[in-house]
């Protein structure tokens, strides 16, 4: 199963599951249970009690339907499990994982940017956010940039540029400073900007590849004017508004098999950040 899931494209193995045979078969139980006793749709009661309480006042008079749903289970007619499910040690050798990762009976996620790494599926699009954040970072460095502002940001809709705060991210041209510029930006003038500031070289700048500039024609536009035509000044935008299938449904359908993914949740944030960009002259 590892080889031929590293060899699918991200969005067809977006989620999976990291399980020994014995979790496996756990979890197989669970869902055959629940399918037989309240279909697709209904959530797990909360105990042992509850399932007795909840099968004596509805499950005894659908004797039909269970019928019907034993009889799909039986000729193999119904996917329960709707996702991919690999071994520990397969996952290991064939995709990447964060430290103390994979672990046996967790629920892991992959975006296009970073096609071989699994993160935790509760966390995961904390994580892909920063991820393509550094890239742009990593991407001002490559081209040498002298100075990055925040000019805004809108988050879910919301102006929050005066509160947002850049994390700090190692490249190639050094660890970059970041200060919350007091002064009012000329555009907006309600909100302060971010300011991350590279050290000067005597290094050309050099291109820059990463899956995340597929959706990001301002980076590409930076990128070619910077290499081409010596560009000194521009603006970027780093946008963050595709939850890529990973969200609260996603999340529930584990909850309704008992199967806990190690931490709350966090839903996708939509973001879209608005960078001026300034370049060290090209000696």
């Amino acid at each position: 199963m590892g080889k031929e899931l590293h060899e699918c494209e991200a969005h067809e193995r977006r989620i999976v599951l990291v399980a020994t045979p014995k979790t496996r078969e756990e979890i197989r139980k669970r869902l055959v249970w629940r399918y037989l006793f309240f279909g697709s749709d209904l959530p797990l009661p909360a105990s042992t009690s509850a399932l007795q309480g909840y099968a004596a006042e509805v499950l005894i008079p659908s004797t039909l339907r269970f019928g019907l749903r034993l009889h799909s289970l039986l000729k193999g007619h119904r996917g329960l499990f709707p996702y991919p499910v690999i071994e520990p040690q397969a996952a290991r050798t064939h995709f990447q994982f964060p430290m103390s990762h994979p672990v046996d009976g967790h629920v892991y996620a992959c975006s296009e940017g970073e096609p071989l790494l699994y993160v935790p599926l509760e966390r995961f699009h904390r994580y892909m956010f920063e991820a393509k954040l550094a890239a742009f970072q990593w991407l001002c460095s490559a081209l040498r940039a002298r100075r990055v502002s925040v000019v805004s940001v809108v988050e879910d809709g919301k102006g929050v540029t005066a509160s947002f705060r850049l994390p700090p991210i190692e490249t190639e041209g050094g660890p970059f400073s970041s200060e919350a510029n007091a002064a009012v930006h000329s555009r907006h003038r309600s909100t302060a900007s971010t300011v991350y500031e590279y050290a000067q070289s005597d290094r050309p700048p050099v291109e820059y590849d990463s899956p995340w500039m597929a959706g990001e024609p301002t980076w590409k536009s930076m990128q070619r004017l910077r290499l081409e035509e010596g560009l000194e000044k521009c603006r970027a935008e780093l946008n963050y508004q595709d939850d890529m299938g990973v969200n609260g449904e996603v999340s529930a359908f584990f909850d309704r098999i008992n199967l806990k993914l190690g931490g709350k949740f966090e839903e996708m944030k939509s973001q879209k950040i608005e960078f001026d960009v300034e370049f060290w002259p090209i000696q």
